[in-house]
């Protein structure tokens, strides 16, 4: 997904020009530069999408991903797991209660 100038939107910067503004941004905050790359803000981003509740497809899509490999990095939150299972046992009791 090409990130845009805010300056001519009608310009995407390139991979090198956005790796050397990452290298940039992190020497400047003091922060390792083996620590950080374009992929792990792929990956992150793959991850928040999936968190709003984005289909599979969208996220796919969203990342740029050629194969389904972005499936690997998903996963429910704590507070997502919770929130199901809480439903589920309501669902359950509401069930029981009502045989």
């Amino acid at each position: 997904m090409p990130l845009y100038s805010p300056f001519n939107r009608k310009e995407c910067h390139s991979r090198y020009t956005l790796n050397k503004v990452l290298d940039k941004c992190v020497y400047k905050a003091e922060l390792s530069l083996s620590d950080y790359s374009w992929h792990s803000f792929r990956r992150g981003a793959a991850v928040f999408a999936f968190e709003l509740g984005l289909a599979d497809s969208a996220v796919q899509l969203l990342g740029d991903w050629a194969s389904p490999a972005f499936k690997n990095y998903l996963e429910f939150s704590f507070l997502r797991k919770f929130s199901v299972a809480e439903k589920n046992a309501h669902s359950f009791s509401y069930h029981v209660n009502h045989l």
